[in-house]
């Protein structure tokens, strides 16, 4: 039999989106500038190294989204921020605002700026800027089978970042839409497996049909569904806040592993789960604030990240326990317990409350674990 010859393939955004990425581009050029304005009138070349070295980089952002891509900017933004107020000693000013909306834009333009690769036929590569994962995905076989629940965690140096659902699900909507363009005659499983239905379609149905929906955490809830227009019946799950609502038809495996996690988290000590998570992420806001008002902005990143999965209805046992876990390996004397927190002055005051967070994320391990 002969080898499998190698298959590549690199696609990005629908031309659709192009425009509104060129928007985004323009906006952070205009950030840029803003920042570097700001910057140069304070400390011309020269003046200062830490702020010569904030502004190349700058620079050289301003000039990647002049050329259409910023997928190649990976500084250590907080590291030079910090080394610059270090040496200037001034952490409040105009252009503190346009960096971190800089930071941010260039953030959410990475997350768009995708490509999707090929390598062989067991598998697909998937990058984000400099981040890449691998997804196992067979193409061998007559209909492929993929849901947001194998999209797991991204390779070195950048697994220690914590997926979010709502990261999955953008991941997932960017893979799946390529798929179905790609090999449509392999696809039409896919092409119907998962819809999306507007905030608005669902509850025209609960209400209509007065279904009651299964809630957990009193912020998400699983609902049968009839069909609707071109839409099969099936299982509508939804979240309170969020802009849409996922449907999964009544035999999806994306489903039954859902409803599974339900049935999980139900099992174990349902009120004390949900107490300890609500005063948890209390906990974590309180110490992610305190963090990014004395300038740790790597650290309060971080908390943001853990917070979101915390938050997350949908993300699975799994997610909770390994975000939980990560905040407990930080939560020690000699990283988060030795910072200096200009508003816990009193002996142990900020080691208190790192502490206090840190016992209830391990009481939580421990439910969850059961």
């Amino acid at each position: 039999m002969p080898i499998m010859s190698v298959v590549l393939l690199i696609k990005g955004p629908a031309p659709a989106t192009k425009q509104a990425k060129q928007n985004k581009l323009k906006k952070l050029i205009r950030t840029c500038r803003r920042a570097l304005a700001g910057l140069q009138k304070a400390y011309p070349k020269g003046s200062s190294t830490r702020a010569d070295n904030l502004m190349a980089a700058i620079t050289t952002t301003m000039k990647a989204a002049q050329r259409g891509s910023v997928a190649g900017i990976d500084f250590d933004w907080f590291s030079l921020v910090r080394m610059f107020v270090d040496e200037t000693t001034i952490s409040s000013a105009a252009y503190f605002t346009a960096i971190d909306e800089m930071i941010d834009q260039v953030k959410r333009l990475q997350d768009g700026d995708y490509k999707i690769t090929i390598p062989h036929f067991y598998c697909l590569q998937y990058t984000e800027g400099n981040r890449v994962m691998t997804i196992d995905i067979d193409f061998r076989d007559p209909q492929l089978s993929f849901d947001s629940s194998m999209i797991t965690h991204w390779q070195a140096p950048y697994d220690h970042i914590v997926l979010s659902q709502r990261d999955k699900n953008r991941i997932y909507k960017n893979i799946r839409q390529e798929l179905i363009l790609m090999v449509p005659e392999k696809t039409k499983r896919l092409a119907k497996a998962d819809k999306t239905m507007s905030i608005r379609e669902a509850k025209r149905i609960i209400k209509k049909k007065k279904l009651d929906a299964t809630g957990f955490f009193q912020s998400t809830g699983v609902i049968r569904t009839p069909a609707i227009k071109r839409e099969p019946a099936g299982y509508a799950v939804f979240t309170v806040g969020d802009s849409s609502v996922r449907h999964y038809l009544s035999k999806s495996r994306a489903l039954k592993a859902y409803i599974n996690r339900l049935r999980i988290y139900k099992q174990a000590e349902y009120g004390q789960i949900v107490g300890l998570n609500v005063r948890l992420i209390k906990e974590l806001g309180r110490i992610k604030m305190a963090l990014k008002l004395a300038k740790y902005r790597k650290e309060a990143e971080q908390i943001t990240q853990i917070l979101v999965v915390l938050r997350d209805a949908t993300a699975s046992r799994n997610e909770n326990i390994a975000a939980l876990e990560s905040f407990i390996m930080m939560a020690n004397v000699r990283y988060l317990g030795d910072m200096q927190i200009p508003d816990y002055d009193e002996p142990y005051s900020w080691m208190n409350r790192v502490t206090g967070a840190k016992h209830f994320a391990e009481e939580l391990v421990l439910l969850l674990k059961k």
